[in-house]
């Protein structure tokens, strides 16, 4: 029992500094354990519900979110689109069990019983426009914007009304322009512009 108080007090220390996700690596740092050991230490504190398992090899303490999740499984990814439209108030409220990601690489999705975080994928010349506010990055709104609407050509579905749902009256509008003009693509920088001059 010693053992169990000792451990989860020790990762109650280390919560904060983690942002309440802890990966099987930085447990076993913390435990000074491997293998068979580090897993029975960790079922324990899942048994005492200090900790939930969330995905393969990460773990969260009460409090944890799907930003704080992302920023673990890709560190450089940034959150995007909708969901932040949504943080922006450029939108109605975006459900709380999806989370929209950019990263490069390949794109992944993962279903978790809390949540479902969608990381789509960009060409590395295509990594910008966001900015780290605590230990998540997050896109700016023109970003977000640029993000939402590259997507939906592309067959993205959303929960609101692209074309009468979003408040573009406080984004930059030379900032809106630099960024969609980034992209290669004729197509989406044709209806972007479009897109911003008859919402404006």
């Amino acid at each position: 029992m010693n053992k169990v108080l000792s451990d989860m007090h020790l990762i109650e220390s280390h919560a904060s500094a983690m942002d309440r996700i802890f990966r099987l690596s930085d447990l076993a740092i913390l435990f000074h354990a491997e293998g068979k050991s580090l897993h029975d230490r960790i079922g324990r504190m899942v048994d005492n519900q200090l900790l939930s398992p969330i995905c393969r090899g990460l773990y969260g303490m009460e409090g944890w979110t799907l930003p704080s999740v992302s920023g673990r499984l890709y560190p450089d990814s940034f959150v995007s689109g909708p969901s932040m439209l949504a943080e922006y108030l450029m939108i109605g409220t975006m459900p709380t069990h999806q989370l929209f990601c950019i990263k490069t690489g390949l794109p992944r999705t993962f279903e978790i019983p809390q949540g479902r975080i969608v990381f789509h994928s960009v060409k590395p010349e295509q990594h910008f426009g966001y900015t780290r506010q605590g230990f998540v990055n997050k896109a700016d709104p023109e970003r977000a914007l640029v993000d939402t609407l590259y997507y939906y050509l592309r067959g993205e579905q959303y929960f609101f009304d692209l074309f009468s749902d979003v408040n573009i009256a406080d984004l930059e509008g030379k900032r809106f322009t630099a960024y969609v003009n980034r992209f290669n693509n004729p197509k989406f920088k044709a209806f972007a512009h479009e897109y911003y001059r008859t919402h404006r």
